[in-house]
C-alpha cells in the first residue's frame, strides 16, 4: 500500500477512535475523577498515577478572566487548524505566549511557574503555550509529548469549560495506550491546574475530551540540555 495511503487510513482510524471516546467521556457522571478498567467497565476510587496530580481552584476566578482575555488577543485572527502534524489534536488553536501584556495575567502565569519550582523543583521553563479547543469537535487523542522537545513536567490550566483527561499506561513502541491498561480518568475543572511529573508524564498517554470551547494554559521544563540545542 502506498506510504500516502497508510498514513490517511491511520488518521482516519485515529479520528473515529477519537470519536467515540469523546462520546463516551461527555456521557459520563461529573465526578472529579474515577479508575476504570478497559474490560470490564467498573469504577471505583481514584488512583492517580505516579507524578500525577490535581489542585482544583488554582487560579482565582479574576485570575482565569485576565489570562482568557490574554489568551484571546494572543489568538486573534487565526482559525481553527484541523489534523496536527503527529494527529494527535483537532479542531483547534495554538500559539506560545512569549509575553503577557495584563499584569494580572502575567501573574497567574508566574504563580504556576512558583509552584512548579517548589513542588517538582523546576529551574528552566519553556515559553507558555496556549490551546483553544473548538466546542463542535476539538479533541487531543491520546499521547505523550514529545521527549525531544520538553523535560520531565507538563502542567495544564484549565479554562471556560470543564474537561475530562483520561490516562492510560503507554505502550512505549506507539505512546499510545496498552490494550487492556487500567484507564484514570480526572475531571478538569475551570481554574483547576494538573501536573504531570516523572512516571505519569513518561509513561502514561494522556487524552483530553472537552464538554465545550476550552481555553488552556500548558507550561513545560525546559530538556537538560536544552541551552546546547539553542547554539
Amino acid at each position: 500500500m502506498p506510504l500516502r495511503a497508510t498514513v490517511h487510513s491511520y488518521r482516519m482510524a485515529l479520528r473515529v477512535r477519537a470519536s467515540l471516546i469523546a462520546r463516551q467521556l461527555r456521557s459520563r457522571p461529573a465526578s472529579h475523577c474515577t479508575t476504570r478498567h478497559a474490560t470490564p467497565s467498573r469504577r471505583h476510587a481514584l488512583s492517580l498515577p505516579p507524578g500525577c496530580s490535581y489542585h482544583a481552584d488554582f487560579l482565582t476566578v479574576d485570575e482565569q478572566d485576565a489570562l482568557v482575555e490574554a489568551i484571546k488577543a494572543r489568538l486573534k485572527g487565526t482559525g481553527y487548524e484541523r489534523d496536527h502534524w503527529d494527529a494527535v489534536i483537532d479542531r483547534y488553536r495554538e500559539r506560545e505566549m512569549l509575553s503577557v501584556d495584563d499584569d494580572l495575567a502575567e501573574a497567574a502565569v508566574e504563580k504556576v511557574r512558583a509552584f512548579l519550582r517548589s513542588e517538582q523543583g523546576v529551574t528552566s521553563f519553556l515559553p507558555p503555550h496556549c490551546i483553544d479547543l473548538a466546542a463542535d469537535g476539538g479533541v487531543i487523542r491520546p499521547h505523550i509529548d514529545s521527549i525531544k522537545f520538553s523535560g520531565r513536567v507538563v502542567a495544564g490550566v484549565s479554562l471556560v469549560s470543564a474537561a475530562t483527561m483520561v490516562l492510560a499506561e503507554a505502550d512505549p513502541a506507539t505512546g499510545e495506550p496498552r490494550p487492556g491498561a487500567r484507564e484514570s480518568e480526572l475531571r478538569l475543572e475551570p481554574g483547576s491546574l494538573y501536573v504531570l511529573a516523572d512516571e505519569s508524564r513518561y509513561d502514561y498517554a494522556h487524552a483530553i475530551a472537552p464538554e465545550g470551547r476550552r481555553l488552556s494554559l500548558i507550561l513545560r521544563d525546559a530538556p537538560e540540555d536544552f541551552e546546547q540545542r539553542s547554539l
